[in-house]
């Protein structure tokens, strides 16, 4: 039941999401494309300093330097031009589709029959446009776009690795699994809970605007104190919500962290091993190591986007009611 149930309200958070994004479908081309163009250049620093260690400390060659020198200017310049015109698309579309969503709703609510507004409150209505709306500003302000080139950071990292060394890539398979079943456990916690301080918030919002409505009502029975209590009962109730869904995912990065380390530690040891009988050069070891971090740096921050995607999804499926 709740699978079917999930069905149409996927598609309905997807169609608005499509909708809204649509009218800059070339503007996020360019910055998907500007990602690509990122992640690729951030792959030849690692191998770079690799090639140093053997190429140059090792035999001295100056020419070689100079080259693996104007290599490395030339990939980080690429890639921080990507990453200032992705950072700039992405939030011009980001602030564009959001100022679009609210207005879509305005117009829409103007089209609803009375019986509506009869069984909504204004206050519920008011935090659908605002808090709902605001919970999409960290995913399509910036959210999705890290998701992107964190998963193709990650993803590029990793065949880089296998082709470096499968053997101490299969060492530093380990941590990945762990991840993804760490997160998927989490979320399935944190998911629900966002979902009542979501609610709780709604209710804040919903309390204060049928005060100020009816403040005439409140002050002709001299219920000021009554309503401030009831005011603070549900903005009491809304934080400890919100501070638990916080939380959840504030407990997540230790262990996340701890796992990056654990690996790197262990391909660090296996390689040390590994250098002492020459079967694999120190420069190997140099490149190989920086690329495990740079593939593994990524992962608490997935981890937190996962959070707001969770929030964005809530948030989404509110909206298409």
């Amino acid at each position: 039941m709740s699978a079917t149930r999930e069905g149409p309200a996927a598609h309905g958070r997807i169609a608005l999401l499509r909708a809204v994004l649509g009218p800059y479908r070339r503007r996020v081309i360019a910055a998907m494309t500007a990602t690509v163009l990122a992640t690729a250049a951030k792959l030849a620093p690692p191998y770079l300093a690799g090639r140093v260690v053997d190429d140059v400390v090792q035999t001295g060659s100056t020419r070689t330097l100079v080259v693996i020198a104007i290599a490395l200017v030339v990939a980080l310049t690429v890639a921080w031009l990507a990453e200032t015109a992705e950072t700039w698309l992405v939030g011009d579309v980001g602030q564009r589709a959001l100022m679009d969503l609210r207005f879509r709703l305005v117009d829409h609510l103007q089209t609803l029959p009375m019986s509506y507004y009869d069984r909504a409150s204004a206050g519920r209505v008011m935090s659908r446009v605002t808090n709902d709306v605001e919970a999409l500003n960290n995913v399509v302000t910036g959210g999705l776009n890290q998701l992107v080139s964190n998963l193709l950071l990650v993803v590029g990292t990793v065949v880089v690795l296998l082709a470096l060394d499968w053997r101490m890539a299969l060492v530093a398979a380990f941590v990945f699994p762990l991840v993804v079943i760490v997160s998927a456990g989490f979320q399935r916690v944190a998911g629900p809970a966002w979902r009542k301080a979501s609610d709780a918030l709604a209710q804040v919002t919903t309390y204060m605007a049928e005060g100020l409505s009816g403040r005439a009502v409140v002050r002709a029975f001299g219920q000021e104190e009554r309503h401030l209590a009831d005011f603070e009962r549900h903005n009491a109730e809304t934080q400890m919500r919100v501070m638990r869904s916080n939380s959840l995912w504030r407990t997540i990065l230790p262990i996340v962290e701890l796992l990056i380390a654990v690996t790197i530690a262990a391909v660090l040891v296996y390689g040390a091993r590994e250098s002492v009988g020459g079967a694999i050069e120190v420069g190997l070891i140099v490149s190989f190591t920086a690329y495990l971090r740079q593939a593994l740096a990524p992962l608490p921050q997935l981890t937190v986007l996962v959070g707001d995607f969770q929030q964005a999804a809530t948030a989404l499926e509110k909206l298409d009611e």
